[in-house]
């Protein structure tokens, strides 16, 4: 059979020029952007809704409350810090996030099982703080003074 040829086209097709490749990477870019995006605001919208929450929940503590009223109020600590004092009674910091726009945490302290205060901390202080108790305590001088 007989086929009739077409006349030759005087631009490239769009194959020749990538358009095909460039189009897919351009959709996967925009797919990836929108993807993302979409997650950072979930995460945002989590987190506020979370620390609206935990606002009115601490309202509620007292001091005086014992670890277990105080987690039936609030539900588990998001972060936890404990140690014991010099005079062997312990010490927990309870914190949660209270504040996301402000970035602020709500710190319930525990002196020996009962709450001795509530706090707003900074994010910014607590990061700092946290720092500082990763650091080697100052030198004491290890040289002896004569009496």
């Amino acid at each position: 059979m007989f086929r009739a040829r077409h006349a030759p086209s005087p631009w490239p097709s769009p194959r020749a020029r990538g358009e095909g490749t460039r189009s897919r990477v351009k959709t996967f870019c925009l797919f990836l952007v929108l993807a993302l995006g979409c997650s950072s605001v979930n995460v945002e919208r989590h987190a506020f809704r979370l620390a609206e929450t935990n606002r009115a929940r601490i309202n509620k503590v007292r001091l005086g409350q014992t670890l277990v009223e105080v987690e039936r109020i609030m539900g588990p600590p998001e972060r936890r810090a404990a140690r014991l004092r010099y005079d062997g009674v312990s010490v927990e910091e309870w914190s949660y996030i209270t504040d996301y726009v402000r970035k602020m945490d709500g710190l319930i302290v525990f002196v020996g099982g009962k709450v001795a205060e509530i706090q707003s901390t900074s994010w910014d202080k607590r990061i700092r703080d946290s720092l500082a108790d990763d650091a080697p305590p100052p030198d004491s001088g290890s040289k002896l003074h004569p009496h």
